[in-house]
């Protein structure tokens, strides 16, 4: 017995029936612990795609799905469709990201990498954050690897093998992750919330800036043992922006009260105004986070113009970084 299911444009995600016979396996492009990743060609357009990722995993999840039919934003990577076979045939078909993930990107020195780059992408990830969480969905898994980029360098947040729904009056307990992105709670004592997403974001928003994972060249187990006993952070290099410096230090912050909201994270600019609705004691509470996204000081009352006018273009010279270490199921 066997399915293919095409997620509709709107949130109703109608399934559609197709055979297997329409898809051409092109090439590997990925692999990890969730199973491969592969291009792949429709002999006949599926609703408006002729390409798409096909990720096969090892075990399937039907919350995956769930949650993906839920998400529907513009950096959020969008679910084609899916095929199953019974009893170990699980492949998930997504938008083909057709310049590779942040992290390749952050990973190869010849591309520039401006201060105006890192505020769009910290940008478009943290809508990303705040749409599921506004939507009581956690990732669970945010890095690099899982910032999928577009043309025009659009991000797009990925891999919802770990996500879930979540009350936000409640805490849960797991411990899975990426061990060097994970907040201080869930090493100690395996507990999630959308604030182990921000610590990740913050996690996120300083191997963007440097090139560098978090806690170079330490082992993942002095990580996992010194993060929640010591409370010990990852260094932030000299040069770096001040209002960058204050982001990434209140979105790590050990307490999970203490770190901002996503809804905080993001700048009044008209390119986002969209997205976020401004009133005074919000900027007062965060003007940190929109100097950030600005990345000049102050302004005396809320900006007017697009942000992409507003930032410098210097380029950030740094070296490269090590690949990370995950735990999933």
């Amino acid at each position: 017995m066997h399915y293919f299911t095409v997620a509709a444009a709107d949130k109703t995600h109608t399934p559609v029936e197709l055979t297997p016979s329409n898809v051409n396996f092109d090439k590997e492009i990925g692999e990890g612990g969730y199973g491969t990743v592969y291009r792949v060609t429709f002999k006949k357009p599926v609703k408006g795609y002729t390409t798409a990722a096909a990720k096969s995993v090892t075990k399937f999840r039907k919350e995956e799905i769930d949650i993906l039919k839920k998400a529907d934003h513009c950096n959020i990577v969008k679910l084609i469709g899916s095929y199953f076979q019974v009893p170990n045939i699980n492949i998930l078909f997504f938008e083909l990201a057709t310049l590779g993930s942040l992290q390749d990107y952050l990973s190869d020195v010849s591309k520039p990498l401006s201060l105006k780059l890192v505020k769009k992408w910290l940008t478009e990830s943290a809508l990303a954050l705040q749409y599921l969480h506004d939507n009581k969905l956690i990732h669970r898994d945010i890095k690099p690897s899982n910032c999928l980029l577009f043309d025009d360098l659009v991000l797009k947040l990925s891999d919802f093998g770990l996500a879930r729904e979540l009350d936000d009056s409640h805490t849960y307990s797991s411990q899975k992750g990426t061990h060097r992105y994970m907040a201080p709670e869930i090493h100690k004592s395996n507990k999630f919330s959308r604030f182990t997403d921000i610590y990740a974001y913050g996690m996120l928003a300083l191997h963007t800036y440097t090139r560098k994972e978090p806690f170079e060249g330490m082992e993942w187990q002095c990580v996992v043992f010194r993060v929640p006993s010591e409370q010990l952070k990852p260094k932030i290099p000299q040069g770096c922006p001040r209002d960058l410096i204050e982001l990434i230090t209140r979105c790590i912050a050990t307490n999970p009260s203490d770190r901002p909201d996503a809804a905080s994270i993001l700048a009044m600019g008209k390119n986002i105004a969209q997205h976020f609705t401004y009133s005074s004691s919000s900027l007062s509470s965060s003007s940190f986070l929109l100097r950030l996204l600005l990345l000049t000081p102050p302004p005396p009352s809320p900006p007017t113009s697009p942000l992409h006018l507003l930032l410098p273009s210097t380029t950030i010279t740094t070296t490269t970084s090590s690949s990370s270490t995950s735990t999933k199921s």
